[in-house]
């Protein structure tokens, strides 16, 4: 149904998928002139943590 189309499986290969210091790295870059060294260190680990968290299937 509906909900089933907002939480479905990722298209690509999951293994293809950058590491946390890969994906801290290319954030680092992006958003580390901007918010600097510290926040953005904070805000990278918040942002990987919650793409960790179990996410709910509703039936």
């Amino acid at each position: 149904g509906i909900i089933e189309a907002f939480v479905s499986d990722p298209p690509w290969d999951p293994d293809s998928f950058p590491d946390d210091a890969a994906l801290t790295a290319k954030f680092s870059a992006l958003a580390g002139p901007v918010l600097g060294a510290d926040e953005t260190q904070r805000l990278a680990g918040t942002i990987l943590s919650l793409s960790r968290a179990p996410v709910a299937r509703l039936a």
